[in-house]
């Protein structure tokens, strides 16, 4: 079988749009398809330690040096874009991850979710006009009073923020610390968590200009329309 080779960079939620594009194009090919997954302070950990592997799909494990001689891909392809398409069916969590999703939503029960992109991300999003603020999310929270509140963020003082405001309806994975020097606060463990938890949220507001919040708005869709 012939071989599409890709090497996606960026963090996580960029490596997974580029990734399924190309696999359903690599699919409709019937070509295998190559990924060099490099782990690097984007993205810290690696796609087999997290989900199940899927046919037609070999991950090359790369240290964040190493050098494909490949073209770097941080776009998915136009004609199999996921806002375009849902691409993720294949996306599937590994036992003990699926189990730790299933735990918190069955703890929760009703609940509405957020997530707020912040750190990194924040300077980008105000450039191309996107920028979600606090208040956007606490007027979203106050339309409903009656759900507990999951929030998914990368960022602690953003955290502590809205666990201040809104006390014990707040639930989080875990309480974030801030590592000297590092912007992002969540590890992939976490970040892979609250994309799922909060794709089984009743209402869901994530960030504008956020690859995460639009993979979080498709499971979300996915799982509503089946």
């Amino acid at each position: 079988m012939d071989i599409i080779k890709i090497n996606p960079i960026n963090g996580l939620c960029n490596y997974l749009r580029v990734i399924f594009s190309y696999y359903h194009y690599a699919k409709i090919q019937k070509k295998k398809l190559q990924v060099f997954w490099h782990i690097t302070k984007n993205c810290v950990g690696y796609f087999e330690d997290y989900f199940e592997k899927i046919n037609d799909i070999e991950f090359i494990k790369c240290d964040e040096y190493y050098d494909t001689k490949l073209p770097e891909i941080c776009e998915p392809l136009n004609d199999y874009r996921p806002e375009k398409m849902f691409v993720y069916q294949e996306l599937k969590l590994l036992p003990f991850m699926q189990n730790k999703v299933n735990d918190i939503v069955n703890k929760l029960g009703k609940f509405i979710a957020i997530h707020v992109r912040r750190t990194d991300h924040t300077s980008v999003a105000i450039l191309e006009n996107n920028f979600t603020t606090d208040d956007d999310f606490c007027n979203f929270i106050n339309e409903h009073n009656d759900y507990k509140i999951y929030i998914a963020t990368d960022n602690k003082d953003t955290q502590n923020f809205f666990i201040n405001l809104y006390g014990n309806r707040i639930f989080f994975y875990k309480k974030l610390n801030r590592p000297k020097f590092i912007k992002r606060h969540t590890d992939l463990e976490h970040t892979i968590i609250d994309i799922f938890v909060c794709s089984r949220s009743v209402y869901f507001k994530g960030s504008g200009w956020s690859s995460m919040s639009d993979i979080i708005y498709q499971l979300k869709e996915n799982l509503n329309n089946n």
